[in-house]
């Protein structure tokens, strides 16, 4: 059973550098033994060849098609790792660029495997919010416009939740799921278009059926400004430090600058994930850090 550790980035260099890091921190943990092949999807394949990684080229084309018939950006993530499945097969995770791990990829894999998937955290329940995702889904879904692949109308679930996508863990064996999630984007995209998340509520919605578990313990998500700005601006000459030394050093260097917020910071966003669980609503936005 193979298992592959997925990045997609293209555009802009942030994006390029900040798969990089990802990278490196996952070879920090990694060892050979674990049996985790690392993939990347990008327009920029010669940029990743000092990391010893295995790359995918995206043309525009490939791009243009992952969009659908949609403008909706995000539907590429969903698109990208189907397209892996479809070829490869096995576990697969694919990971957002803004993260790093705290602890061995490896143990994501195991709680993956035919109906039991994984992304990166649960957040806020989605009846909480009036105004927000949940009510202005609740009031599409309710018109009966929605449909999922059988053509059956789609429905909140009692107490459903949003779910932070910068980790996606999916089996082959589940491969249809991700058409559905696909399906369900360009379903609520072509109705509303100011709920950006779509992507992260279909992937929530369609897993829902399975063992759905959480992956925050072994990955941080440094999507926040706070941590990501200041970090953006250090990670080129970061990057082209660690390109001078010899791979191993440079894993092991590198992960002594990865972005890190204060213990206090971090005990808060522990506490405000947990109240957002229990569905308590003291309008707090999410944070991993």
């Amino acid at each position: 059973m193979t298992k592959t550790l997925l990045y997609l980035c293209y555009g802009k260099s942030r994006y390029q550098q900040e798969a990089m890091f990802a990278i490196l921190s996952a070879n920090y943990f990694l060892s050979e033994s674990d049996g985790v092949d690392v993939v990347v999807y990008t327009d920029r394949p010669d940029e990743f060849i000092w990391l010893g990684v295995e790359t995918r080229f995206l043309n525009p084309d490939i791009l243009g098609s992952w969009m659908g018939a949609g403008t909706y950006p995000f539907r590429r993530k969903v698109a990208c790792l189907l397209d892996f499945l479809t070829e490869r097969g096995g576990k697969v995770i694919l990971a957002d660029g803004d993260t790093y791990f705290l602890s061995n990829p490896a143990a994501l894999f195991d709680r993956v495997g035919p109906g039991r998937h994984c992304l990166h955290m649960r957040e806020i329940r989605l009846t909480q919010r009036t105004g927000t995702a949940g009510a202005i889904l609740g009031q599409l879904f309710d018109t009966g416009a929605i449909r999922d692949l059988n053509g059956k109308p789609v429905a909140l679930y009692p107490g459903e939740s949003m779910w932070n996508s910068g980790i996606i863990g999916v089996h082959a064996d589940d491969h249809h799921m991700l058409r559905e999630a696909l399906h369900l984007m360009d379903e609520i995209w072509q109705y509303e278009q100011r709920v950006h998340t779509v992507e992260q509520f279909a992937l929530g919605h369609v897993m829902h059926a399975g063992r759905l578990s959480e992956a925050d313990d072994v990955v941080f998500h440094y999507w926040h400004d706070n941590l990501r700005k200041p970090f953006l601006g250090a990670l080129p000459a970061l990057l082209d430090r660690a390109r001078a030394m010899p791979l191993p050093e440079a894993v092991q260097w590198s992960y002594t600058h990865r972005p890190t917020s204060s213990a206090g910071a971090r005990v808060l966003a522990r506490i405000k994930s947990f109240v957002h669980k229990l569905g308590a609503d003291h309008r707090w936005t999410r944070n991993s850090a």
